[in-house]
């Protein structure tokens, strides 16, 4: 008997078709966590960033919770005191219908929060 070195080419031919297959469904499945699923719309966004900037409105401000833990505002009343800027469609951040949202500031007498509450 022979003594053999090596692989033949049917070996190698099956060889690369299992891993060319276990590539695709790699590929397939790592698309995947990466897909638009994750992105937040550009409205998600304008209230994180309203939030970021009430809170930070009310962390200067530390006087609007001496009588009341919760201090309710609007949209508007950022853009009066320059924490948010309005377009001049008055659009904020890109979106038509922020002018009129209310805003909860809540001081725990540590941290301020800030949440944009749904329309009513």
């Amino acid at each position: 008997m022979k003594n053999r070195n090596g692989y033949t080419i049917l070996e190698m031919v099956v060889l690369s078709f299992v891993i060319g297959v276990f590539a695709i469904v790699s590929i397939n499945k790592a698309s995947y966590a990466f897909s638009s699923n994750n992105e937040i719309t550009v409205e998600e966004n304008a209230f994180k960033i309203i939030e970021k900037q009430a809170k930070l409105y009310g962390e200067n401000n530390l006087e609007l919770f001496k009588e009341k833990k919760e201090y309710y505002m609007d949209v508007n009343d950022l853009i009066k005191v320059q924490y948010l800027l309005a377009e001049e469609d008055n659009k904020v951040l890109g979106c038509e219908d922020l002018l009129e949202r209310k805003i909860k500031l809540s001081y725990d007498g540590k941290t301020v929060t800030a949440n944009v509450l749904n329309k009513e």
